[in-house]
C-alpha cells in the first residue's frame, strides 16, 4: 500500500505541480465562456425598462417603487419630472409610473388618489399596472383597517413589508432558457475538459517508458497492479480537483447552472471516471504518446460532439441522435438537462449506472490488453 501512495503522491505532481498552466486552463476557460456567452446573449434579455417619478417621497411610495424593483422582468430607472418627456422620446424608458404628491396622506385618508402611467406611442402600460395592481390594492386595505390613524398605518405598513407577503418573484421564461442553455454549454466544455485531462494524464506513463524509467520501477519492490491503481487513482483525483474548482469558480461568480451544485458534482464525478477508463484503454492500443494522443482526441471530439455538449442533440440528424446513446457523454449531458427541468437526482440513477458500465467496460478491455503488453514486455 506504501508503495501505491508514493507512486500517488509522484503522478498528481507530474499532472498538476509540473504542468500548472495546463491543468489551470481547464479550469479558468470554461468559466470564461459561460461569462463571455452571458455578456453576449444578455445584452437583449427582454427586461422593460420603467421610469419613476415619485413625488411623494413617502413610506407608501417606496414600497410601491420596491415592488416594481423585485420584479425580474422590470428595470427601474429614477425620473425627475422635467425629464419625463424626454425619456419617452429618447426611449430611455417604456414606461413612466408618476406617485403624485401627498399620496400617503390620501391613501391614510381613504381617499381617491391615482398613480399615473404613461407610455410613448409604441409603449404598453399594461405590465406595469399588472405589477403595481396588488401592491396598492392591499396597501389601501391596510389604510381602510386602520381607520385614518397614520402612526398605526405606518407601523403596520412596516410590519406588512418585512413580511414580504406580497411579492412574487417573477421571470421570463425565454431568461431563464437561455441561462440554463448557458449552464448547458459551461458543463459541455468542463465535459471536453475534463476527458481531455484523462490523456494528459498518461502522458507520463509512454515518457516512463521511453527513458526507461518504467523498466527500473518494476525492479524495484513495486508490483505491477499497485503501479496501475495508482496511475488511475492520480488520474481521477486530478480530474476530480479540476472539478471541484470549477464548480467553486461558478459559485463564487454566483452563476445559477439550474441543477444544484452536488448534484452536477455527482455527475461530472461519475464521468470522472469513464476519462480515467477510456484513457486506459486507449493508452493500451497505443505504441506511443503521440498515437494515444491522436486517439483519444479522435474519440473525444465525436463524442463531445454527438453527445451534446456544444450542440443540443434534438438538433442533430436522427442517425446522431441514436448514435449518441453509445457515447458516456450523451447520458451526462441528458442528466444535467432533466435535472434542470426539476427532475431529482433520484430519478436519473438510471443514467449514471450506464456511464458506470461504459466505465467497467473500459476498464476490462485495458486491463486485459494491458496485462497481455506487460507479459510480452517481461519476456
Amino acid at each position: 500500500m506504501s508503495n501505491v501512495l508514493v507512486l500517488l503522491k509522484n503522478n498528481i505532481n507530474i499532472a498538476v505541480l509540473k504542468q500548472p498552466k495546463k491543468f489551470l486552463l481547464g479550469i479558468i476557460v470554461p468559466i470564461i465562456i459561460l461569462l463571455f456567452s452571458a455578456q453576449i446573449l444578455g445584452r437583449n434579455n427582454g427586461r422593460l425598462n420603467i421610469g419613476v417619478i415619485d413625488k411623494d417621497n413617502s413610506a407608501t411610495s417606496k414600497m410601491i417603487i420596491d415592488t416594481l424593483k423585485k420584479d425580474n422582468t422590470v428595470k427601474v430607472v429614477n425620473l425627475k419630472e422635467s425629464e419625463e418627456k424626454d425619456a419617452l422620446i429618447n426611449q430611455t424608458v417604456e414606461t413612466i409610473v408618476k406617485i403624485p404628491d401627498g399620496y400617503e396622506d390620501r391613501v391614510i385618508n381613504n381617499k381617491d388618489v391615482k398613480i399615473n402611467t404613461s407610455t410613448s406611442e409604441e409603449g404598453n402600460t399594461s405590465l406595469a399596472k399588472n405589477i403595481l395592481g396588488t401592491e396598492i390594492r392591499n396597501i389601501n386595505d391596510i389604510a381602510k383597517v386602520c381607520g385614518k390613524n397614520k402612526e398605526l398605518y405606518k407601523k403596520t405598513l412596516e410590519s406588512y413589508a418585512k413580511s414580504d407577503s406580497g411579492s412574487v418573484k417573477k421571470q421570463k421564461l425565454s431568461d431563464l432558457s437561455t441561462q440554463y442553455t448557458l449552464g448547458q454549454i459551461f458543463i459541455g466544455f468542463l465535459i471536453l475538459f475534463m476527458l481531455n485531462r484523462g490523456i494528459n494524464n498518461s502522458e507520463h506513463y509512454f515518457k516512463e517508458k521511453t527513458e526507461n524509467v518504467f523498466t527500473r520501477i518494476f525492479i524495484c519492490p513495486v508490483k505491477t497492479w499497485e503501479y496501475y491503481v495508482a496511475d488511475g487513482i492520480s488520474s481521477y483525483l486530478t480530474i476530480l480537483l479540476q472539478i471541484i474548482l470549477s464548480l467553486i469558480g461558478i459559485k463564487a461568480i454566483n452563476y445559477d447552472l439550474g441543477v444544484p451544485i452536488l448534484s452536477i458534482f455527482i455527475v461530472l464525478n461519475v464521468l470522472a471516471v469513464v476519462a480515467v477508463a477510456l484513457s486506459m484503454m486507449i493508452r493500451s492500443f497505443s505504441k506511443n504518446a503521440n498515437q494515444a494522443g491522436n486517439t483519444y482526441m479522435f474519440v473525444l471530439i465525436i463524442m463531445v460532439m454527438i453527445g451534446g455538449c456544444f450542440v443540443p442533440y434534438e438538433f442533430m440528424p436522427v442517425t446522431f441522435q441514436k448514435l449518441s446513446y453509445f457515447t458516456p457523454v450523451r447520458w451526462a449531458m441528458k442528466s444535467i438537462i432533466e435535472m434542470q427541468l426539476g427532475i431529482p437526482l433520484s430519478s436519473i440513477v438510471q443514467y449514471l449506472g450506464i456511464m458506470l458500465l461504459f466505465a467497467i467496460a473500459f476498464f476490462v478491455i485495458a486491463a486485459y490488453k494491458t496485462s497481455k503488453q506487460d507479459k510480452e514486455f517481461s519476456i
